[in-house]
């Protein structure tokens, strides 16, 4: 086996001399000198390289400072960053809120105007949407971000969206004014007389002619249709009461208010069956012909006042009952 050792000059050299080395390989032995210049020189490398190193090393480490300043800075940026967001989210999530009840609120009164709406045009058919509203007003209390957008879009949905309930309403409005209509038609020609007062024969028009009692050229205010005693007399139109007595020369009259400025009057009857105040239908009997005041045989005389002025009868007298 190969033994190696490592001897040092001894004798009376000094430092110039060196450093001598001397190894041995079995028996034999190699020596070597080595300059003092050439340990100076490796002296100054190794001081160099642990210069440098030391150098590069404080290099990393201002490095490393400087990289550690920039990352807490971008965490502060970062920190800085988030907290805006925060409130950016709770400040989208409160106007998310109050738009979600301006909705609500635009919706119940919506329901409210429709179910009035309802009230008026006919029966509230079964409601289709209770079980959305339940829904929409049990999320109220709750201000998850998705349970915010699912409400208001259910929200909008149901304010802007036809679920059937607006196409039925318009229907039913659409029946509800043809029946007003109709129904006012109905009323006005109820309220017109254009009835016949009684059976008979026309006897004596409106206008000028010789009064037959009084034997001279006078207005004649009405027109007479000649009929037995005590043959009804009929209302000509629906309408008041105003008058159920006797009225100077007309004798026992009756007269009715029918409304819009119109009112007739029925004059020489025998008997009424109606008094003051009294609502009678078109075609209700409401006396007897008769021959009371001043007349010359039975007959109802037949007037229609037109705002307190008397007009011709004829063109009104359209029906026999």
């Amino acid at each position: 086996m190969t033994k190696l050792s490592r001897q040092a000059h001894s004798g009376t050299g000094t430092w110039r001399d060196g450093l001598v080395v001397k190894f041995m390989v079995g028996k034999q032995g190699v020596v070597y000198r080595i300059s003092p210049w050439v340990i100076l020189g490796v002296c100054l490398l190794l001081g160099a390289g642990a210069r440098l190193l030391a150098s590069n090393q404080h290099s990393r480490e201002q490095a490393l400072k400087v990289r550690i300043a920039e990352l807490e800075d971008e965490k502060r940026q970062a920190h800085t960053f988030l907290q805006r967001k925060e409130r950016e989210k709770k400040q989208a999530l409160a106007l998310a809120q109050m738009r979600s009840e301006e909705l609500w609120e635009e919706l119940r009164a919506r329901d409210q105007q429709m179910d009035q709406i309802w009230k008026v045009v006919g029966k509230h058919p079964a409601s289709s949407h209770s079980k959305t509203r339940r829904s929409l007003s049990s999320s109220r209390s709750r201000t998850h971000p998705l349970v915010l957008k699912r409400r208001y879009l259910e929200l909008q949905k149901a304010l802007h969206g036809d679920d059937g309930e607006m196409k039925q309403l318009r229907t039913a409005a659409i029946s509800y004014h043809k029946e007003q209509v109709r129904q006012a038609k109905l009323a006005l020609w109820n309220t017109q007389p254009t009835l016949w007062p009684c059976e008979g024969y026309f006897s004596s028009p409106f206008g000028y002619r010789v009064h037959p009692v009084l034997g001279y050229a006078r207005f004649h205010s009405g027109c007479d249709i000649a009929a037995g005693t005590g043959t009804p007399i009929y209302a000509t139109g629906a309408g008041r009461i105003t008058n159920a007595d006797y009225l100077g020369g007309y004798g026992l009259a009756i007269t009715i208010d029918h409304g819009n400025g119109l009112s007739t009057l029925y004059g020489h009857c025998s008997a009424v069956c109606v008094k003051n105040g009294d609502y009678v239908r078109k075609g209700q009997m409401v006396a007897n012909v008769g021959s009371t005041g001043m007349s010359t045989g039975p007959h109802c005389h037949y007037e229609v006042h037109q705002n307190g002025a008397q007009i011709d009868p004829a063109p009104f007298m359209q029906h026999r009952r």
